[in-house]
């Protein structure tokens, strides 16, 4: 925690080190509701992995540890008409994300605020791309279960604006008698925020961002294929 002066300055960094945990589902007493109970917080510490809900538990843990309060949250992901308010049952969620209670100084696209508890900072443990700030496109407008006691909601997950976007692919090939089929395809796009489409949410340096690369294959289609990437973000970087 060492340099983290502000509120958001803390948040990212705890939230930097449990998003880099390994992965890890281990799950016991299944028939008793072992699938819903993370484990404690000081174990997933001392093991370095979990699994999403291992994740959370451990980020509020840390989060209190230097005076931030935070709530664990059910979402489901990847379908946001999945779950209905006619019927939230904890069956209808797959992951387990966290609600941070953030000041009025804190301004993020993740960020709701809740007639009863307050700027709540929603921010996804487990995903290793999206940091502190940002939720992941396919949570983003969720029915989520914020879990507070009996002041608890189901509430809608916040949704980043759209923003001006293009996404462009140019494809060249031969296809010969042999099915031999070399060639090579450009893709390339552009966004005043990261792309999500390219998962290079985590550290975007500059508002606007291109990304390119061609690919071409060698041989009998598809057996070997060969690639070079290209990026330009306003700095150097691999993938």
């Amino acid at each position: 925690m060492e340099g983290a002066a502000t509120q958001m300055d803390k948040i990212r960094a705890i939230g930097r080190f449990t998003q880099q945990l390994n992965y890890v589902s281990i799950q016991v007493n299944l028939s008793k509701g072992g699938g819903y109970k993370p484990h404690a917080a000081s174990q997933i510490f001392q093991k370095l992995y979990g699994d999403c809900k291992d994740k959370a538990n451990l980020t509020r843990a840390m989060l209190k540890a230097v005076g931030i309060t935070a709530y664990p949250v059910a979402i489901y992901s990847g379908d946001r008409t999945h779950v209905t308010q006619e019927w939230p049952s904890l069956g209808a969620f797959n992951h387990a994300i966290s609600a941070i209670r953030v000041g009025p100084d804190v301004k993020a696209p993740a960020v709701l605020d809740h007639p009863k508890l307050g700027r709540l900072l929603f921010f996804d443990p487990t995903d290793p791309y999206v940091t502190a700030g940002h939720l992941p496109d396919h949570e983003q407008a969720s029915l989520a279960l914020v879990g507070v006691g009996e002041a608890g909601d189901l509430v809608r997950a916040p949704a980043a604006q759209p923003v001006p976007a293009e996404y462009d692919r140019q494809v060249e090939a031969v296809l010969g008698p042999t099915a031999r089929s070399p060639g090579s395809s450009l893709t390339s796009g552009r966004a005043k925020r990261c792309l999500t489409r390219f998962r290079l949410t985590k550290g975007c340096p500059t508002p606007t961002m291109s990304n390119a690369w061609s690919v071409g294959w060698d041989g009998v289609f598809p057996a070997r294929r060969r690639a070079t990437w290209k990026r330009r973000m306003g700095r150097t970087g691999s993938y």
